[in-house]
This record gives structure tokens, sequence and C-alpha cells, in this order.
């Protein structure tokens, strides 16, 4: 009786031993795991917000403000040529004769040289938000667009936000609201 007993308490105690190894590889494991989730978190090396409204009521390309005191271009500093990640989003609304016209938004950055580069797939035709052809504006929506750039060189660059009413017809006009521009590290 004894004996077996014994063999139990031995058991018990492997078991606890094996147990107590896995606990350890598992908390290294997660160690590492956490260790590697931070170094590869992406940073913000730069964001900006505008919560007054603007309405454009032409067919023109043009620099939308992308701050509250309404400055059209921001200056970034990028310390390496890392691929950064860029994110635009806002409220927008259309109002359309026809479901043909849509707002565009392209992401522009400008390197320390002057090369303009309009982020993809932003710089596409892509629709930003879209007309419902009732000639009302509203049906607000929140929309994204988003792009990446990995600049030639470190240093100063600038960022800017194009928006064009696209196919569009007189009367016809569209709303940007609420946004925010980040770029991450």
């Amino acid at each position: 009786m004894v004996r077996q007993g014994c063999a139990n308490v031995k058991s018990i105690i492997k078991e606890g031993i094996i147990m107590k190894r896995y606990q350890s590889m598992f908390k290294t494991v997660v160690g590492i795991f956490l260790v590697m989730l931070s170094c590869s978190s992406m940073a913000i090396n730069f964001s900006t917000s505008r919560v007054t409204a603007n309405t454009y009521s032409d067919g023109l390309a043009r620099y939308l403000p992308i701050d509250n005191a309404g400055n059209t271009m921001r200056w970034v500093h990028f310390n390496s040529t890392a691929m950064r990640a860029v994110f635009y989003n806002a409220e927008c609304s259309v109002k359309s004769s026809d479901t043909n016209t849509y707002y565009d938004i392209n992401i522009q950055i400008i390197s320390p040289a002057g090369a303009v580069s309009t982020l993809a797939p932003s710089s596409s035709d892509n629709a930003f938000c879209s007309g419902k052809g009732d000639n009302l504006l509203r049906k607000w929506s929140s929309n994204a667009t988003n792009g990446t750039y990995k600049p030639s060189v470190a240093g100063w660059h600038r960022v800017r936000i194009r928006g064009q009413l696209m196919g569009f017809n007189p009367g016809e006009r569209a709303r940007i609201d609420d946004i925010s521009l980040i770029i991450t590290d």
C-alpha cells in the first residue's frame, strides 16, 4: 500500500515538473511573442484632424484643408527610408443629378527634392463617396483611403490631400467634414 502511494506521489511530482516545464516554455513563448509584437507595432509619425466642413460646387481639383487652421499642406519628418502607411478618412456626401458623380481623393507626398508621389490606390479614379442621383446633399458616409510610401531619402517631406468632384454637372456639390490624416513609421 505504501509503495503504491509512493508511486502516486512520484507520478504527481513528475507531472508537476513536466507541467512547470510546459508553463515555463509557455511563458517564454508568450514573452518572445510580446517582444516581437512591440517591435513590429507601428508608431505614429504624424497625425492631424479637421472638424470644419467644406463644400465644393465645381469640378476643379483642389488641395483640401487638413487641419483646423485650414492648412492644405503639412510638413512631416521621416528619420529613415522605411515604408510608411498613410491613412485618410472623412465624412463625405455628394449631391448629384445622376449616379455617375463621385468625389475623388488623392493622397500626395512631396519629397525634399520636390518630387510628388500620389499614393496608390488613391492615385486612380477611386470614388471616395458618390452621389445617389436625387439632387440632395445628404446620406453621409464615413470613408477612408489608405496608401503606402517609401521615401527615397530621410528628411522633411510634405503631405497634402487633393480632392475633385468627378463627372460634375452644374448644381452638383460635395461636402467633406471631420477628417483625420495619420502617417505611421
